[in-house]
């Protein structure tokens, strides 16, 4: 177990600096990846793909380190460690984007998006009525929320690092054959 959790440890940290400078990337082209709909839609499915993507390699890396065979169970914990460090680091950078670098940026973006979303729904024939009331919600959405209200809306992430963990595991996961060929 104590292997299991130093891999997941330096794996983490490298899954967290990737998600620090995807949230870096965001931040420096906040113009152009809130320039619209689309642009918010592909950019936020690219980071997903991303994200995923090197925790899948970041998991087969390890178990080939470990012999190439892994339980669900070593597969699960590999990769739900190396998904809360790398959460931590991540919560680190947003605190470092929100409140130090840029302490406007939550009501930037929220423009930005507002922005995007009145176009799009200007595009797509919403009646003036309708948009003027989404809009509204949307301003009243608007706030810049303290470290401690920003450290709030982490309660449920682990459950999802859980959830993601497993559904990942059942594909790093290779069980030892039962007879040798």
């Amino acid at each position: 177990m104590k292997e299991v959790a130093n891999a997941a440890g330096k794996s983490g940290i490298l899954h967290g600096l990737v998600g620090a400078i995807l949230a870096l990337l965001s931040y420096l082209l906040l113009d152009v990846v809130f320039s619209g709909f689309l642009a918010m839609t592909l950019f936020s499915l690219a980071v997903f793909a991303i994200t995923i993507t090197v925790a899948v390699m970041l998991g087969l890396k390890w178990r080939k380190s470990v012999g190439g065979y892994a339980t669900l169970k070593e597969a699960f914990m590999f990769l739900f460690l190396m998904l809360i460090l790398s959460g931590i680091i991540n919560i680190g950078m947003e605190l470092l984007l929100y409140h130090v670098i840029e302490p406007d940026l939550q009501k930037m973006t929220t423009e930005k998006v507002m922005e995007a979303t009145e176009s799009f729904m200007l595009d797509f024939g919403v009646p003036d009525a309708q948009i003027d009331e989404t809009m509204e919600e949307m301003e009243g959405q608007v706030q810049n929320l303290t470290i401690k209200q920003r450290m709030g809306t982490y309660v449920w992430r682990p459950f999802v690092q859980a959830f993601l963990a497993f559904i990942l595991a059942l594909f790093i996961r290779k069980e030892k054959p039962l007879f040798d060929q």
